[in-house]
């Protein structure tokens, strides 16, 4: 979500910025440092890059970081020089959850009325431009809070704007995608299901990777008699037996 604020009648001296930074597998990097990058180009996505600058933040628990374009590290051009009426006007965000300068780029969207057409709506006349009173990020909402406050709440993950007599929502965190199909499919109807679990331990491991025992192959063949083996050693004599009876004389 990017919001916006404008100064009176003049080229907007900063633009709000926030959105919820994700490694590579899509996770939110949460409680950590990490680099972003503005790259501002004129004419598309493509285009000449008219202003650069980079942000050294701390994402919260949810993975959400917010700043302002044109307070950064500049790398290129001067903010407050860009003529934002030449459009097609393209901002690319780039992210280094490590906290460093490889940055991935993560997004490119094109300024639409926010946050040049509005000021040349009134900057013919020097009225009074539209803001947004930002309060930071709180654990629940202002007690008494005046018109256009927002904030982003931090217990439930939704960024709100009080309207007058309501908060409304502005953004919010996105719900976690489902698990992929893990190894306690095994009847492979597409849900993660414990009781199918395996080895059942109730947790899914390397173990539940385990296929099915498969059948028992065939017998092999007989293997080739062995060499006789030494020859045991003589048993003990027997008892002596007794003297037999004295045969007739002859």
């Amino acid at each position: 979500m990017v919001s916006v604020c404008f100064l009176k009648a003049q080229v907007p001296q900063k633009i709000n910025y926030q959105a919820i930074a994700r490694n590579s597998s899509g996770i939110p990097v949460a409680n950590q440092n990490i680099g972003v990058k503005f790259t501002i180009r004129s004419g598309g996505i493509s285009g000449t890059i008219v202003f650069e600058e980079s942000h050294s933040l701390i994402t919260n628990q949810y993975g959400l970081f917010t700043t302002q374009i044109g307070t950064g590290s500049v790398l290129t051009g001067n903010f407050l020089a860009i003529d934002w009426s030449l459009g097609p006007i393209f901002l690319e965000v780039g992210i280094d959850p490590a906290g460093g300068s490889n940055y991935l780029t993560v997004s490119n969207s094109e300024f639409v009325s926010v946050p040049y057409a509005l000021y040349a709506k009134y900057a013919e006349n020097g009225a009074q431009g539209i803001s947004i009173n930002w309060l930071g990020m709180l654990s629940s909402a202002p007690a008494i809070p005046d018109t256009l406050d927002a904030y982003f709440n931090t217990t439930n993950g939704v960024s709100f704007i009080w309207s007058g007599s309501a908060w409304d929502t502005l953004a919010k965190s996105g719900v976690a995608g489902l698990n992929g199909i893990n190894c306690w499919d095994t009847n492979q109807n597409g849900i993660n299901d414990p009781s199918e679990d395996i080895n059942s331990d109730g947790n899914w491991n390397a173990l539940d990777c385990i296929g099915a025992t498969g059948d028992t192959g065939a017998t092999g063949a007989t293997g080739d008699i062995g060499p006789t083996g030494a020859a045991g050693t003589n048993g003990t004599n027997g008892v002596t037996g007794a003297t037999g009876a004295t045969g007739d004389t002859g």
